[in-house]
């Protein structure tokens, strides 16, 4: 076993910003710090760089711009790291070793997070990864874009990893819409996991191992592997606390790397990559920065980087266990064993005789005095589940009965995705029955198994047995059934597309998928039916004719998760469609008419400030001629111009600033309409609808665009 030891210790002088830390080769050989801090301002520390003072060399670059991301990495070809900052509207590429910009590029979604990778359908060499307002771009060492698609939401963690370990590299994201999503080379999903909370850290374990480390902004961390084309996950711990920095280390120096973490509360824990179980942790005076990895003293060892908010930079190595740990703390660590063993033995020993008690009341049907109350259940209680539609209510209710007398005093539910704030509902009846029921109400079309611990037991006692039971939540739980002689009629948009199954497969998945027991009768070849949204009372109508299969609802999203569900069900890999959304077609078009309006008017208003900063720069000028001249009336004018000027400056930036802002907004939407006209197909048609989205909304084509969301295909 092997421990983490303090090795170095040093301050930067400069606070640093949380995330904003990054380790680079940027002259190809030396290891240099480079961290964002305030001002908009990057400083590189290069403890190897000796100037003629013989100190280590701190560079301050001013950035002039609010700093949202800061990484490195090799570009193209190139033998040297360079340094990669990102800001609400551009990203810049810096060769620090140079001192000159590689690239400077408007990313008008934003630049939330960076990562660098190469991926096959681009070629080998290295791109920088940006993850931005519902999109993914890529560009290379000058700037050109190699590869974009769409994203559900706000993409706030990147990598570029081989996770399927097929010997390609996939694109790994983590959304403000809980989603974690893994990408191949030309868009297309090949697996996606939903969460908790927002997805904040993804840190990939190195080699073939298909793992990654992942974090949530509610202070959740784990680790998923991939099998196959699905996301295990292998373990999930939650803390009060906030993640500010993650990374990936082999502390036993064996090919079983571990987990580092970084706190909010100052906390730098090391967990096993197999059960999370903590192995090592310190503690700092503010919370961290960023946790690296890297040989910064270039010794042939790597070492821990830890930087804290302060500027604080701590240098940790690992050790072997024995020469880590003193007697005492050994002895100590002992002692707490003995102690938790003893109590766990205590218990064991007072549950045993417990048990023994009534077991010989069950025999005797008597019970000595002291001996409590009755513990053990009859032989046969079983614990049976079922949905139940609440229409009046607008919610699901779980009914769970017992079989025989016993009453239930209490359930716990557990289960991820499905409840707001937490992970657990409690719920205790105000009676004592044999059956409760639960009401719950999804936010979200999500299918989920719950983890159910009941409590149950004789009637009026005060002693319950605990029974564990785990029943499946239906995606569409919240979608009742119509009755079958309904009025209403079917919404005019619809999605179709010929699925290849018979229709009695269809019905397998309804009743999968939906609080349903359909039986159309052996020999159907087409059904009909309705639900109604209990969430916004929108109509939903499935219809199969043969192996066509038609979708007709109102809401593109919920359209498109049902084909996404019924492919994966159908284990169906290729599905094009043909769709039309009158309203949501409607609605884009109106949103595409507003991004041309922000876009006019964001150029019109960088032309007046251009026209401003001109003139101020004449009036200075002017300003000091007259100084020089000594013409101080004129001068102290020009100078109240100046002022004028200025103030009409701050206004401009305000204006262009609201106006970024609601562009930002509005092109959130455009990507998030492309997302949801993709996810109305399968396979090689999805990447095809987007690629195909992005070309006509380059060109302008506007009715070009219209066609692939409807048709899936250009022309």
């Amino acid at each position: 076993m092997s421990a983490l030891q303090a090795s170095f210790k040093f301050a930067m002088g400069n606070p640093i910003l949380p995330g904003m830390v990054t380790v680079g080769k940027f002259d190809g050989t030396h290891p240099a710090l480079a961290c964002g801090t305030v001002g908009n301002r990057v400083f590189v520390y290069s403890p190897h760089s000796v100037g003629d003072n013989s100190s280590t060399d701190v560079r301050f670059l001013n950035i002039n711009r609010i700093i949202t991301s800061l990484s490195c990495g090799r570009l193209g070809t190139r033998t040297n790291d360079v340094l990669l900052v990102g800001s609400p509207s551009h990203i810049m590429a810096y060769d620090v070793e140079k001192n000159q910009d590689m690239f400077f590029k408007e990313v008008t979604d934003g630049v939330l997070t960076i990562g660098v990778g190469a991926i096959e359908s681009v070629g080998p060499a290295q791109l920088c990864f940006v993850g931005g307002n519902c999109s993914i771009q890529g560009f290379d060492d000058e700037g050109e874009e190699k590869f974009w698609t769409v994203a559900s939401d706000n993409v706030r963690a990147l990598k570029i990893h081989d996770i399927d370990k097929d010997g390609k590299n996939e694109v790994i994201s983590g959304t403000d819409d809980f989603e974690i999503r893994v990408l191949r080379g030309d868009g297309e999903v090949v697996a996606e996991s939903t969460q908790t909370d927002k997805v904040t850290f993804i840190q990939c374990f190195p080699g073939k191992s298909g793992k990654f480390a992942y974090a949530l902004e509610n202070g959740t961390v784990g680790v998923y592997e991939m099998s196959g084309n699905k996301l295990k996950r292998k373990w999930r711990v939650k803390s009060k606390h906030r993640v500010c920095a993650m990374a990936i280390f082999d502390m036993q120096q064996t090919g079983n790397y571990d987990v580092i973490i970084g706190w909010s509360n100052g906390r730098i824990e090391v967990r096993q990559e197999a059960s999370g179980e903590v192995v090592f942790k310190d503690s700092f005076d503010a919370p961290l920065a960023g946790v690296l990895v890297c040989d910064l003293r270039l010794d042939g060892r790597e070492q821990v980087l830890a930087c804290s908010q302060d500027g604080e930079v701590r240098g940790y190595v690992a050790i072997p266990r024995l020469q880590a740990r003193p007697v005492e703390e050994a002895a100590a660590e002992e002692e707490e064993l003995i102690a938790q063993l003893s109590q766990t033995k205590s218990e064991l020993q007072y549950e045993l005789k417990s048990y023994e008690d009534n077991l010989r009341h069950m025999r005797t049907s008597q019970m000595k005095q002291g001996e409590g109350q009755l513990l053990m259940l009859p032989v046969d209680t079983r614990i049976s589940c079922q949905w139940r539609v609440d229409e009046k209510k607008r919610l699901v209710r779980l009914a769970i009965a017992t079989n025989n007398t016993m009453v239930i005093r209490g359930v716990v539910v557990f289960a991820d995705r499905l409840f707001d704030g937490g992970e657990s509902l409690t719920y205790v009846p105000k009676e004592q029955l044999t059956e409760a029921q639960i009401p719950i109400c999804p936010t979200k079309d999500v299918s989920c198994d719950l983890n159910l611990k009941v409590f149950i037991g004789p009637r009026n006692s005060d002693i319950y047995h605990v029974v564990e039971q785990s029943y499946a939540l239906p995606r569409f739980s919240m979608y009742a059934p119509l009755p079958s002689r309904a009025e209403q009629k079917p919404p005019a948009s619809r999605v179709s597309f010929v699925l290849g199954e018979r229709a009695a497969r269809v019905v397998e998945w309804l009743n999968t998928s939906f609080n349903i027991s359909y039986d159309p009768g052996r020999q159907a070849r087409s059904l009909s039916i309705g639900f109604n949204s209990l969430r916004d009372d929108g109509l939903l109508w499935i219809q199969v004719e043969g192996d066509r299969v038609e979708f007709r609802t109102d809401n593109i999203e919920l359209a498109g998760d049902l084909v996404q569900d019924l492919a994966e069900f159908t284990h169906c890999e290729e599905l094009s469609s043909s769709a039309e959304f009158p309203a949501a077609m409607a609605q884009f078009k109106e949103v595409l008419r507003q991004v041309d309006e922000y876009n006019a008017s964001r150029l019109a208003l960088a032309a007046g400030s251009a026209e401003l900063v001109n003139e101020v720069k004449d009036l200075v000028v002017r300003a000091e001629d007259l100084r020089l001249l000594g013409e101080m009336g004129m001068m102290a004018r020009s100078y109240t111009q100046i002022m004028s000027r200025n103030r009409e400056l701050l206004a401009e930036h305000k204006k262009r600033a609201a106006n970024q802002e609601v562009l930002v907004e509005t092109l959130k939407s455009v990507n998030q309409m492309i997302q949801r006209a993709a996810r109305l197909r399968v396979g090689a048609e999805k990447a095809a609808v987007i690629a195909a989205c992005r070309d006509a909304l380059k060109a302008g084509k506007l009715q070009v665009l219209f066609e692939v969301i409807q048709s899936g295909k250009a022309g």
